[in-house]
């Protein structure tokens, strides 16, 4: 633990050591519904999380009917036309309001997962302000946060 961060090393407990990082995602999505006791998931359009199973249907593109994509920001191909701090915040509000809206047909999720930068999805950075506004999102509605770092390193982003 002491290579890790700081505020990781002091508090880490357990270190998961797998082949490939599709197998930390499946152990993350493993460990998130068996925490909750639920299933569904929430994920962000252009993902790519690997080629396992779990992984796959968590990816941008898959058909799992207990993953529900949400936008992601992205300035050149913004899903609102706008871009920027806008785009985030638009995307964010979003994510809240379908949380929110006990009639909007998405259940308390097991958990999120996104990738702080979408490496296949064209190497995304995402905007801090949102990449925190997830954790608050999350946080107030007991909904773990995986990051999949794998791609750009751990603590790197």
């Amino acid at each position: 633990f002491a290579t890790l961060p700081r505020d990781l090393a002091d508090n880490a407990r357990v270190q998961f050591c797998g082949p490939a990082g599709t197998d930390a995602v499946e152990a993350a999505l493993k460990l998130v519904r068996t925490a909750t006791g639920r299933s569904g998931l929430l994920t962000f359009t252009g993902a790519y999380h690997g080629m396992t199973a779990g992984a796959l249907d968590v990816s941008g593109g898959a058909q799992d009917v207990r993953v529900t994509r949400l936008p992601y920001p992205y300035d050149y191909r913004c899903p609102y036309g706008v871009g920027g701090e806008r785009g985030a915040e638009l995307s964010a509000r979003w994510t809240e309001s379908l949380l929110d809206d006990p009639k909007g047909g998405v259940p308390a999720p097991a958990g999120m997962i996104l990738e702080p930068v979408q490496g296949e999805g064209g190497v995304i950075p995402a905007p801090d302000t949102w990449l925190r506004r997830m954790r608050e999102i999350t946080a107030a509605r007991s909904i773990p946060l995986i990051a999949d770092e794998v791609q750009t390193g751990v603590g790197r982003t």
